[in-house]
C-alpha cells in the first residue's frame, strides 16, 4: 500500500502555503533547486488559482476547466516570453 499524507499534515501544509500564495511570496514555495529558471508572473498565477484549489468549502474551489484554463494560459503566456 502506497503511503500517504495524513490529513492532519496536508491541512498544515495548505495553512503555511495560502499566506505565501496570497500575499505574492509565491517565490518562497518554489524549489530552491530551480534557482531562476520559471517565469515569475506564471508562478504568481498558478499559486494563486493553487489557494482558490485550498478553499476548505469545496463550493468556493474552482472547476477543473477553470484550473486547466488558468495553467493553460499560463504556459502559452511563457511560451509567448510574456511577462
Amino acid at each position: 500500500m502506497a503511503k500517504t499524507m495524513s490529513d492532519d499534515l496536508l491541512v498544515m501544509l495548505a495553512h503555511q502555503a495560502t499566506p505565501m500564495l496570497t500575499e505574492d511570496r509565491v517565490q518562497e514555495c518554489i524549489d530552491p533547486k530551480l534557482g531562476d529558471q520559471y517565469p515569475p508572473a506564471g508562478a504568481l498565477k498558478l499559486g494563486r488559482i493553487a489557494v482558490q484549489c485550498l478553499q476548505y468549502d469545496p463550493t468556493f474551489r474552482p472547476s477543473m476547466g477553470t484550473v486547466a484554463r488558468v495553467i493553460n494560459y499560463a504556459v502559452l503566456r511563457d511560451q509567448q516570453g510574456v511577462v
